[in-house]
Parts: structure tokens; C-alpha cells; sequence
């Protein structure tokens, strides 16, 4: 099983999106994603990019953080990495149900329904990490 990976580092700007929503398209493609798997992909990732950049950084400052593509024969991992503010990952288990009243939930709720397994992870040294995971489907040959 052959494993492909590739990264692209932004920084915390709104016009980035496009370029991130490209770079994902384009990697889940080369995976074997069908258009409606890659759309659903996409919408994910541009929501997790889009909690990082609303919410890790302070909006006035430059930082920058990682969008990392891994995909084997069974999987596309999607690994949005950054070093701001910490996330209260008990966010993630809340977001099960649609509260448009706590901060963050749609964005959480969409990627978990889009995608076959959404993790948050906590590394040293303050990195943050989101992994939006998408399983390949066997299909009948």
C-alpha cells in the first residue's frame, strides 16, 4: 500500500479558502473521489480552515498554519494543523446535534456529516490538530 502526502502552509486570511479549497479538490481527485465525494471533502475542510482562521488566531496578526493531504488505497486524511488558542474538543462530541446557539457547532456538524470520521487532536508544543478522514469505498471490479 502505497502512501501519498502533501502539505500547504497559509496564513489566517478569509482569502486563502479558494486557494486551500483548489489544493483539496485536486489531491481528493488523485485519490479516486467521485465530484459529489470531493465537494463534500472540500466543504469540510473549508470549514475546519475556516474555524482556524475565526478562531485560533488573534484577527490582527499574521500567523500561518498547515493543510496536510494524506491517501492510500483506503483512505484520504486531511490533517489541519495549528498552533493558536486551544480547542475544547468536548466541542466535538456537542456537535453530534445541530445548536446553532454555541460557536463553532455548524461548522463541527457539517464535517462530521460530510466526512467518515472527524478527530481532534492535541500534540506538543501547542499544535493543534484536526483530522477529517474519508474512507474509499471498495468498489465491485
Amino acid at each position: 500500500m502505497r502512501e501519498n502526502e502533501s502539505k500547504l502552509v497559509v496564513p489566517n486570511d478569509t482569502r486563502y479558502l479558494a486557494l486551500i479549497g483548489s489544493y483539496i479538490s485536486h489531491v481528493a481527485r488523485l485519490a479516486g473521489f467521485s465530484g459529489e465525494e470531493v465537494e463534500k471533502i472540500e466543504l469540510a475542510v473549508d470549514e475546519a480552515c475556516t474555524n482556524v482562521i475565526k478562531h485560533a488566531y488573534d484577527p490582527d496578526t499574521i500567523q500561518h498554519f498547515t493543510v496536510k493531504v494524506r491517501y492510500t488505497d483506503e483512505e484520504l486524511r486531511i490533517i489541519v494543523q495549528d498552533k493558536g488558542r486551544p480547542f475544547d474538543p468536548a466541542l466535538l462530541e456537542s456537535s453530534l446535534v445541530l445548536d446553532k446557539s454555541v460557536e463553532g457547532n455548524m461548522g463541527l456538524f457539517i464535517m462530521k456529516k460530510v466526512m467518515d470520521e472527524v478527530k481532534f487532536v492535541t500534540r506538543k508544543g501547542g499544535v493543534k490538530e484536526f483530522h477529517l478522514i474519508k474512507y474509499r469505498k471498495k468498489r465491485d471490479v
